[in-house]
């Protein structure tokens, strides 16, 4: 099982290095120490269990049933060693909570962070504010689902406020161009895919973030929430005089 392998090259390395507590991170972060046997303590720190990826994404319609049985298996054994469990929405936690039966009083929820290495300080966000346009408008849409994630509901907001007279732009990043509709409105623009690995991603990815009037969220999808993972929202209140005058942000 492949559980299993990834559990026993966990356990070798930790053989290998002086560590005091063992953090598995994002998802799927309680997977793969679900058969490690260590003396450190286990702290999962991730976005979603298996059940509630199962419930959100209807892509999963397809899994065969023993893959979903052990999906299942796995992870209940898997939130059984750590002593903490911190997820980064209240979905994810009670997702937990009420399929594996988990004591809420080993579980946390805390947000991610931006992940930006640049965020802007207070001063910096009224400007880049001031700085948009005001005759038109730049929606963003990231993700690596167009359907899933609602890209179907942002190009028909953006078709609206068009024909509504508010010249209104989208840039759509992340999506594979075979998923998306073969014909697209001449104010969309596609970014298939943007290595913020390197320099030159990280600034383009910044920029679009920076110079754009909204970034676009499903509610639908419950992707509210989950996106705190990301940038989209977090970019938005990565620091706390936004957070505290968010009328600027």
């Amino acid at each position: 099982m492949l559980i299993r392998y990834y559990s026993k090259q966990i356990m070798y390395k930790l053989a290998t290095i002086d560590t005091d507590v063992i953090l598995s991170p994002v998802s799927p972060g309680s997977q793969p120490i679900a058969f490690v046997e260590c003396k450190q303590p286990i702290v999962i720190w991730t976005d979603a269990t298996f059940a509630g990826t199962l419930e959100l994404y209807h892509k999963h319609e397809s899994v065969c049933a023993e893959s979903i049985r052990d999906g299942f298996r796995n992870e209940r054994a898997a939130l059984g060693r750590p002593k903490v469990l911190i997820y980064y929405t209240q979905w994810a936690a009670e997702s937990a909570i009420r399929t594996y039966d988990i004591d809420q009083a080993k579980v946390a929820v805390i947000p991610p962070g931006a992940w930006l290495e640049n965020s802007p300080n207070f001063k910096e966000a009224v400007e880049l504010v001031a700085a948009r346009p005001s005759d038109h408008c730049r929606l963003l849409f990231i993700g690596l689902g167009w359907w899933r994630k609602g890209g179907d509901v942002a190009l028909e907001v953006a078709k609206r406020l068009n024909a509504n007279g508010l010249r209104t732009e989208l840039t759509v990043v992340g999506c594979h161009r075979q998923e998306l509709p073969e014909s697209l409105p001449d104010f969309v623009r596609v970014v298939e895919y943007i290595n913020r690995a390197t320099k030159e991603g990280s600034e383009q990815f910044t920029a679009l973030l920076r110079n754009s009037h909204f970034c676009w969220c499903h509610r639908d999808l419950k992707l509210w929430a989950r996106l705190l993972r990301g940038m989209r929202v977090c970019y938005a209140v990565s620091c706390d005089s936004c957070r505290r005058r968010s009328r600027y942000c």
